[in-house]
Formats: C-alpha cells, structure tokens, sequence
C-alpha cells in the first residue's frame, strides 16, 4: 500500500467532492508526510463544517415551510367554514323566501281583490296552505323541520292570530 493509497482510505476519498479527488489525483506524486496530510484532512474537515451547515439551513427552511402551510391550510378551511355557514343561511332565507311568495301567489290567484293585509279566505284554507307549506318544507329538509301534521298545528294557531282569526 502506497502512502497516498493510505491518504485515501484516512480521510475516506469517496466522499470528497469530485474537485478534491481531481486534487488528491495531481497530490499523488507526493510522498505522505505530516504536512501533506494536514492540509488533505483539514480540507476534507472544512468540507464537512459547510456540508452540515446548509444541511441545518436546508432543515430549518423545510420547517418554516411545513408551518406557514400548515396555517394556510387551517385559514383556508375556516374560510371555507365560514363560506359554508354564509351559503346555507342564504339557502334558508332563499326557501323561506319561496314559501312567503308560494303563499301569496297561491293566495292572490285563488282569492282575487283581497288584500293580503287583510281577512283572507277561511280558516281551512289558511290551515291548507300551511300543510302544504310544512310539508313542503319537511320534504327538502327533513332534519331541519319536524312531521309536517306537528308544525302545522303548532304553527297554524300564531299564524291564524296574525291573520285576524282567534
């Protein structure tokens, strides 16, 4: 085993870069004394101080990045939330809406001449256009309304008062 062979094998050749081992090649003429293998191992320590230094910086950048997307994921979702929240109140206020306007029209084509302001049609009527309303509503959305028969009842008593019937 030659004396460079050994430089080699110390300092461990396959893990310098390719310009080190170019310059370790030329070196080879060189007998192995003491100075010639510091300045090798100082190199090759040099090369391993930057080489775990940007490997710090490579790891500190991934974890800023995995947490500013982190936050981003979690303000885009309550966003999203919110947008969900906005949307289904406007879903209710839109089927509420078409019930009042069902109810007039209805209303307006079967009781000509009347105001809505005032006495309308029979209390069965009323009391049928309210049926039809719960169910109507307890069909597209079952979990949010009760039984149709139930609401009705409930609800018929207050709306018929507002109408002008105790």
């Amino acid at each position: 085993m030659t004396p460079t062979t050994r430089t080699y094998s110390l300092i461990g050749f396959c893990n310098l870069p390719p310009d080190s081992r170019h310059d370790l090649a030329r070196l080879s003429d060189y007998r192995q004394d003491s100075t010639h293998f510091h300045a090798v191992a100082s190199h090759r320590k040099g090369y391993s101080i930057r080489m775990i230094a940007a490997a710090d910086k490579i790891g500190a950048a991934k974890d800023k990045i995995a947490a500013a997307a982190a936050d981003m994921i979690a303000a885009m979702a309550d966003k999203i939330a919110a947008a969900a929240d906005r949307i289904a109140a406007a879903a209710d206020k839109s089927a509420a809406t078409a019930a009042d306007n069902k109810n007039e029209e209805e209303h307006q084509n079967s009781t000509p001449g009347y105001p809505l302001s005032g006495r309308i049609g029979s209390k069965t009527r009323i009391q049928t256009y309210l049926s039809q309303i719960f169910c109507e509503l307890h069909r597209t959305r079952p979990g949010k309304y009760p039984h149709p028969p139930a609401a009705a009842a409930r609800i018929r008593a207050s709306s018929l008062s507002t109408c002008g019937y105790a």
